[in-house]
């Protein structure tokens, strides 16, 4: 099994950790989070424990002015479009309802 991993400035993240982090710096909640990744609110929040420590911030918005003062910033912004691409406008109509 290939894992996928990701540098951001000179931290390295799992594919699933950059996905969650896309998600953040996009403004989503962990529930949200959940639902798009398939992924209990359990697991988000570990995966978003481990971001926080690895890039040694203590807020989200430290983490978003982490990624967006990195090179990496319109790929992690890709990658949420791709998400979003993934799971289809008929799962996210379901979201807000």
């Amino acid at each position: 099994m290939k894992h996928t991993i990701f540098k951001i400035r000179t931290v390295f993240f799992t594919e699933k950790e950059v996905n969650v982090i896309s998600c953040i710096i996009n403004g989503r909640s962990a529930k949200f989070i959940s639902i798009l990744l398939n992924v209990s609110i359990n697991t988000v929040n570990y995966h978003i424990k481990h971001i926080m420590q690895k890039s040694r911030c203590h807020c989200k918005d430290q983490l978003i002015d982490f990624v967006e003062c990195s090179k990496k910033y319109p790929s992690i912004m890709n990658v949420y479009a791709d998400l979003l691409n993934r799971i289809g406008q008929d799962s996210l109509k379901r979201w807000y309802r």
